[in-house]
Order: C-alpha cells, then sequence, then structure tokens
C-alpha cells in the first residue's frame, strides 16, 4: 500500500508541475517574441540590409543609364574605351619607325632608310617588288663587269652580284655576270659590251679604272655604274660609287690604328698583293695609322703572291711567330685563307680589307682574333642607285666613299675583344677623320705620303 501511494503522490506532482512548466513556457516565448520584435538591433539590421540590396531602386538604375547612352547615341563612349586601348598601340609604333630610320640614317646610308620603310608597308608593296618593271624596258637587261674576286665570299663584287641576281633575275629582266681578265681590260670589256645590248652595266673589280674609261668611249644607250674604281673620267650615263675619293688609305689607317692599340709586341707586319693597283694607298695608310696609336712599334709591309703565300702558308705564318709579330693587316685580292688560318691558330691578330676571311678560316682555333675594320657602304650606295633608275634617265654623278661623308661602315667595336680603353682610342680616331682634323698623310693622287 505504501509503495502505490508514494507513486500516486508522484504522478500527481509530475502532473502539477507539467502544467505549470507548459504555461511558464508558452508566456516566455510570448515575452521573448515581443520582446525580440522591438528592441533586439541584430534582427532590425539584417532586416533593412536585406531590403536595400534588394531594393528595386538600384537595380533599376543600372540598365536606367544604359538606356539614356544607348537612346542618346553614346554608344561611342562604349566604343571609346577599345578605341583608348589601340590608341597607344600605333603610337608606339610610330614613335619606333622615325627613331629606327634616324638611327639607320646616322650609322649607315640613307639605304637603310628607304629598305625598311618599303618592305613593311603594305601599300607598297606591290610597287616595290618591281621597282624597275613599272618604268623600264619589259626585258632590262644588266651586265657585271668584274675580276676574280667575284668568287671571294663576303668580296665587294661578291655582294654586288647577290644584289644584281635579287633585283634583276626575273621573267622580264636579264642578267649576266662577266669575268674580265685584269690584263687585257680594255679588250675584253669592247667585246663583252659592243654588240651587246645592255641596259644597265656596274662594273666592279680591283683596278678596273680602263674599263670604266673604255665602256664610256663606247657611247652605249646604257646607265654605267663604276664600284671602287678611282677613274676621273665622266659621262652624262656614268655613275661612280667612289671615284677618286674612294679613300682606301682611310680603310688602311684605321686598320694600323687598331693594331697599334691592340699589339703586345710591338711588332706588326702588313701584307698587300704586290699587283694591286692601289698598294701604295694601304701601305702609306697603314704605317700612318700605326704610328698614331704606337709610336714605337716596328711596322714592316710585305708584297706578297697570292699564290705563294697561300702555300707557304705554315712557313710563313712560323716566320712571324719567331719575329715575335703578333698583328698584321692584309689586303685580299684572292683566297688567303690557309695564310689567315695558320696565322689566327698561332695567335695572331689580323685585321683585312678585300672579303671576309671568317668564311675561310671559321675552323681556326683562334678565329676572334680576327678583328673587323672599316669597310666601304658601296652596296648600300648601289642599292640607292638601282631604286632611282627609270628607263631612258641616266645618274651622272660622284659619290665619294670616306668617313667625311659616312659612306664607312664601322663595326660595333664592343663585340670584338678590344679594351674599353682601346675602343676609345680607335672612336676617337674615327671622328677626328670624319670631322677632317685628323689627315692620313696619304696623297690621295698618287697614295705617296705627303
Amino acid at each position: 500500500m505504501s509503495g502505490t501511494g508514494k507513486v500516486q503522490i508522484s504522478a500527481r506532482h509530475v502532473a502539477g508541475v507539467f502544467v505549470v512548466g507548459i504555461t511558464l513556457l508558452i508566456s516566455g516565448c510570448q515575452a521573448l517574441s515581443n520582446e525580440d520584435a522591438t528592441t533586439d538591433p541584430d534582427l532590425v539590421v539584417p532586416t533593412v540590409s536585406v531590403a536595400e540590396i534588394v531594393d528595386p531602386e538600384p537595380t533599376v538604375s543600372i540598365p536606367t543609364p544604359v538606356l539614356q547612352v544607348s537612346n542618346t547615341p553614346e554608344p561611342t563612349p562604349t566604343e571609346a574605351p577599345p578605341t583608348e586601348t589601340f590608341t597607344p598601340a600605333p603610337t608606339a609604333t610610330n614613335t619606333k619607325i622615325p627613331t629606327a630610320t634616324h638611327t639607320a640614317t646616322n650609322t649607315a646610308t640613307p639605304t637603310e632608310t628607304n629598305t625598311p620603310t618599303n618592305t613593311p608597308t603594305a601599300t607598297n608593296t606591290p610597287t616595290a617588288t618591281p621597282t624597275p618593271a613599272p618604268t623600264r624596258d619589259p626585258r632590262y637587261n644588266v651586265a657585271l663587269l668584274t675580276d676574280d674576286t667575284i668568287d671571294l665570299a663576303g668580296s665587294t663584287s661578291s655582294n654586288i652580284d647577290a644584289l644584281l641576281q635579287t633585283q634583276f633575275e626575273a621573267a622580264n629582266s636579264t642578267y649576266e655576270a662577266i669575268v674580265i681578265n685584269g690584263e687585257t681590260v680594255e679588250r675584253d670589256v669592247r667585246q663583252a659590251l659592243e654588240d651587246a645590248d645592255f641596259d644597265l652595266v656596274v662594273l666592279s673589280g680591283v683596278g678596273l679604272e680602263a674599263g670604266v674609261e673604255e665602256a664610256v668611249a663606247l657611247d652605249l644607250n646604257a646607265q654605267l655604274i663604276a664600284v671602287e674604281q678611282m677613274a676621273t673620267i665622266d659621262a652624262e650615263n656614268l655613275l661612280q660609287i667612289g671615284g677618286p675619293e674612294t679613300r682606301f688609305d682611310e680603310i688602311a689607317f684605321l686598320s694600323g690604328a687598331m693594331a697599334g692599340v691592340t699589339t703586345r709586341t710591338l711588332e706588326i707586319n702588313g701584307f698587300i698583293p704586290s699587283t694591286h693597283p692601289y698598294s701604295p694607298y694601304f701601305r702609306n695608310g697603314f704605317i700612318h695609322g700605326v704610328r698614331l696609336t704606337c709610336g714605337v712599334c716596328n711596322v714592316q709591309v710585305v708584297e706578297y703572291d697570292s699564290d705563294t703565300l697561300d702555300t707557304n702558308a705554315e712557313e710563313t705564318a712560323l716566320q712571324l711567330v719567331d719575329g715575335a709579330v703578333d698583328q698584321i693587316f692584309i689586303v685580299a685580292d684572292a683566297d688567303v685563307g690557309n695564310f689567315l688560318q695558320e696565322a689566327t691558330r698561332n695567335g695572331i691578330g689580323v685585321a683585312h680589307y678585300g672579303y671576309d676571311p671568317l668564311s675561310q678560316v671559321k675552323l681556326a682555333s683562334r678565329q676572334s682574333k680576327v678583328q673587323p675594320i672599316a669597310t666601304f657602304a658601296s652596296l648600300e650606295q648601289l642599292t640607292d642607285a638601282l631604286d632611282q633608275l627609270t628607263e631612258g634617265n641616266f645618274i651622272s654623278a660622284q659619290l665619294p666613299l670616306s668617313l667625311s661623308t659616312q659612306t664607312v661602315s664601322i663595326p660595333n667595336l664592343q663585340e670584338t675583344e678590344l679594351t674599353p680603353a682601346e675602343i676609345e682610342i680607335l672612336i676617337d680616331t674615327v671622328i677626328r677623320l670624319e670631322t677632317e682634323v685628323l689627315f692620313t698623310g696619304v696623297d690621295l693622287e698618287t697614295g705617296e705620303r705627303e
């Protein structure tokens, strides 16, 4: 009985507590709901923020300007950003073009300026490709009269041969290279030209002045162009690139100056072909150049036979080594690649004129000792002249090849083995020759010392 009573009392109490608990829970929830709805800022803020985010006014305001812009035809501002984006590109391009033009004009020749101008312009491309064709005879016949230096890679004649092939070996033109014998120049020129029908005749080689005079005497109805010839003759159809003012002495002078600053043994040799018509210019120009930069140096100039020098290449190179010679200058009118290879292999520095000896000595162990020197800008001058040729209109002029006329190309000395001090000396020498403050001391008519 007592156990049952405990259970009943406990249930009754539980029921009462349950009713009271439910009542208090309902009252508490109502109070909490009312209080949260009126005083809790955490609920108020999100409510307002959501309203602002989904507020239709900002959403409508975005399309509104778009509609106004499209109605006002201000799509132009819409297209403006792309325009502004592309505008700098042409501007940058235009800025570079004049810069490159000036650089080419100052550094090399006007041809450098003309070449990039015609090449990149799409509008001019059709005109530039057949430059001779529109104003010349459909059968424009061209001849190059030269000597055997045409076979020397990098020689003036070899470069001109390549240029003329490019310009005139087309379907409506003909091109022919004719090798002239140096001992029978007048006869060979006469036989090549008197019965031919050439529109353009270019003469390039060593000592073809007599051939230039013979070509003029034939009174041809053709444009004549003589390159690096010291002929003094004038004619209404003769363009001389060089003429009497072809400054071989300046080329040799700079070579001597370079040898003078690079020698360590103070022993320097020059090699000039015994039959070269301009040997006095090379010999005296070279000696004076050495004297400028190395007054205490011992300089010897040797007149050589090309065949003998190349045949006895190893022996000659060893003789130079025995004599402590560490710098040489060579004027090459034939292939002397074997000698140059032996010289460089024995550590002798080589300055050169006549052709590119690197094509012959590329296997030499010391090929970097072959230093580039100043060269004539003959090819650039010829390219310019060809661009100006028209049918029936002849060019008559003399274009000097000299430092003062900026028709001598100077290599980038920074790419050589020269020290900064040596480079400074050579650049100063070039500037003084260009401004004619310094003279080579060579008579321009005879090549002898003044």
